[in-house]
């Protein structure tokens, strides 16, 4: 596969294109969550938790911080829980994939980061009163930017682009499943 260079588009581009259709899945599910106010954002944080906590901690075995040495950082699941704790919404873990390579550590961790700007964005067009930590974290720290020049420039990524692909497209996959598992409202919930 041919990549450019320097930041100018190349693994970024190819993953986000890969998995695009993914992508506005799970956004469109997010959504029909989040315009249910704070039941519809309970929600979404037990269908955030189902994957970040189990996914974060796999990531972590399979060796993440020889990849992102920053990853302290990086890791949200302490402030899902706590947000989880503060509204009292449990949530029932998915069952995550094994990563064995460099190529699909990052390719799993693209999701993730990602996901941290699409947080950022949802903090700046609605207002959640209450339990934002996870949703706050990493804010104005310059995460996505630092990820990508990894990204970009690791020559696993480049020499095993489809195991990076998959991995991506397994996390987005999971991150959907738990949403649909989440964005069940009966007529009761309606009426709260």
């Amino acid at each position: 596969m041919n990549f450019t260079k320097n930041g100018g588009g190349g693994i970024r581009e190819k993953l986000r294109e890969a998995t695009s259709r993914r992508h506005a899945e799970l956004d469109r599910i997010a959504g029909s969550l989040l315009v249910r106010g704070p039941e519809g954002y309970a929600r979404f944080l037990a269908g955030q938790g189902a994957v970040v906590i189990p996914l974060e901690k796999r990531l972590e075995i399979s060796g993440i911080t020889t990849v992102l040495p920053d990853w302290n950082m990086r890791a949200r699941r302490y402030d899902l829980k706590a947000d989880l704790r503060e509204i009292a919404r449990p949530c029932e873990f998915l069952e995550v994939p094994v990563f064995r390579s460099t190529a699909e550590l990052l390719g799993a961790a693209y999701v993730l980061e990602g996901s941290r700007l699409g947080a950022s964005l949802l903090l700046q067009t609605l207002r959640f009163p209450t339990a934002t930590r996870f949703l706050r974290h990493g804010h104005g720290k310059g995460l996505w930017p630092q990820f990508l020049s990894v990204l970009e420039t690791n020559n696993e990524v480049r020499d095993h682009f489809d195991e990076a692909r998959m991995a991506a497209l397994e996390v987005f996959e999971l991150f959907i499943r738990a949403m649909q598992n989440v964005a069940h409202f009966t007529a009761l919930d309606a009426a709260e």
